[in-house]
């Protein structure tokens, strides 16, 4: 493995019922966010701000094929006080 090669995840926790094809405006105990994996870099880890601006909308649970798929957004910010904003963030898992 190239030690300057990246992965980038998203966590999002949800500490309550979802429901499908609606916004979802998270609240203080759900947590959204945005890590780089890099074994070069430091302040990898940005973490939601602005709890009333950010968003989880589920579009589609697939039972059957087990894939669950929506969007997100929201701004982060990390430990060296760099922030980020994510616009249009899309998602197609397995589960």
């Amino acid at each position: 493995m190239d030690l300057h090669q990246q992965y980038i995840y998203i966590y999002i926790y949800i500490y309550r019922g979802l429901k499908i094809r609606e916004s979802i405006l998270l609240g203080t105990y759900d947590r959204m966010i945005y890590k780089k994996r890099d074994e070069s870099a430091g302040c990898n880890e940005y973490k939601a701000i602005n709890e009333d601006q950010r968003l989880l909308y589920i579009s589609e649970v697939d039972s059957t094929n087990r894939i669950i798929e929506g969007y997100f957004e929201f701004e982060g910010i990390n430990d060296c006080q760099d922030t980020l904003q994510i616009e249009d963030g899309y998602f197609k898992v397995s589960f």
